[in-house]
């Protein structure tokens, strides 16, 4: 059955694109190779290529002056498939936009914090590209200034196959954790400058929000925000946030609410419930004949707040070719005490041998 959806998905993605393009649809298929110094069975086949995912994007607008719109992106991967966006949207002017269904949170960056496949460590506490089900406003004021706001009244799925780091019901050491978020509003506030070769973002952002345990028909409650900072000059960028994050889950007495179980990439891993996030990030930006290539180096750790619990920290050096409608990362990736990479938690005990891994992904993409 997994083979016949990947086959079906293949054809429909492969049939003609100016076909597509013009009924608003549009995709692409992703390919990776990987090598971890962490699994004896990849050193074994010096690496895997795997099929990585195959995405389906529809877009378009309608009314008198196109003002009102829709945007889906489907994605199907190995053995799961998911919805990362898909929502309406209406543009009361220039300034003014609101969205509906299945929206981005306005939580951290408005750019994303990594340049890397990977993302950062932010990504996994769902304060990078998270999405969840609800409405947004987002108004652009005439001198940079940016204001979103949005109530979300649950996640997409809470079940480990949402985008982005996402609390979720699993059990955990013979644990059986059972709150996922509703209710939350998150709100940021942002200004961009961009004048010559020079670009600015600053801005932060906060959100607060229920964790309804559904088992014992009681609430806890959640409260993350961010301060950031990106600049470009000249084709080189820094990047900086600092983010803390307090996921208060309802005691039934059964469970350490120390830890808060995520979900993300159909599977769940446990978190520090209460921790500080830092990213730091340099890139530059090569223009070429042919496209352009990005350098750059991402760090970002996990610091949390209980003593006894060890920091997660992972840096990734690579680069990032872009080829017409073809895509490519080469990334290198070192991280210590982090999910994913050779660890199965984020700023928990690390009873591991306390080693720093190191994983090496080219994933290669087309889009149309």
């Amino acid at each position: 059955m997994k083979i016949n959806k990947i086959t079906a998905s293949l054809a429909l993605l492969l049939a003609s694109t100016s076909t597509l393009a013009v009924a608003g649809v549009g995709g692409g298929i992703e390919f990776t190779y990987d090598y971890s110094d962490f699994s004896p069975e990849l050193q074994d086949r010096k690496g895997d290529i795997s099929f990585s995912q195959v995405v389906l994007t529809y877009d378009d607008s309608f009314g008198e002056n196109s003002e009102y719109g829709v945007s889906v992106n489907y994605r199907l991967k190995s053995g799961y498939d998911y919805l990362k966006h898909g929502y309406f949207w209406y543009k009361a002017n220039d300034d003014l936009t609101f969205n509906a269904g299945l929206i981005r949170k306005p939580a951290g960056s408005n750019n994303l914090t990594s340049h890397n496949w990977w993302y950062s460590l932010n990504y996994y506490y769902g304060i990078e590209d998270d999405y969840g089900l609800g409405v947004s406003m987002d108004y652009r004021y005439a001198d940079g200034f940016q204001t979103e706001i949005a109530y979300l009244s649950s996640s997409a799925y809470g079940d480990g196959r949402d985008f982005a780091g996402t609390v979720s019901k699993a059990t955990y050491e013979d644990m059986d954790y059972n709150s996922t978020r509703s209710n939350t509003i998150a709100a940021r506030q942002s200004y961009r400058y961009d004048q010559d070769n020079f670009a600015l973002l600053v801005g932060a952002s906060v959100e607060y929000g229920q964790l309804y345990d559904d088992v014992a028909g009681e609430n806890g409650d959640s409260f993350n925000y961010t301060a950031f900072f990106d600049a470009t000059y000249e084709g080189y960028q820094l990047q900086l946030q600092y983010a803390a994050v307090d996921f208060d889950q309802y005691d039934d007495g059964l469970i350490d609410t120390d830890i808060v179980i995520m979900g993300l990439g159909n599977g769940t891993y446990g978190a520090a419930a209460k921790a500080n996030t830092i990213a730091a990030n340099l890139s530059k930006k090569v223009p070429t004949t042919w496209g352009s290539i990005t350098f750059y180096n991402d760090y970002s750790v996990v610091s949390p707040d209980l003593a006894e619990f060890d920091k997660s920290y992972v840096n990734t050096t690579g680069m990032y070719i872009s080829y017409g409608k073809f895509n490519i990362y080469v990334d290198h990736y070192l991280g210590k005490n982090a999910v994913w990479l050779g660890d199965t938690a984020l700023g928990l005990a690390d009873d591991a041998d306390d080693s720093w891994n190191s994983r090496f992904t080219i994933a290669l993409s087309y889009y149309f």
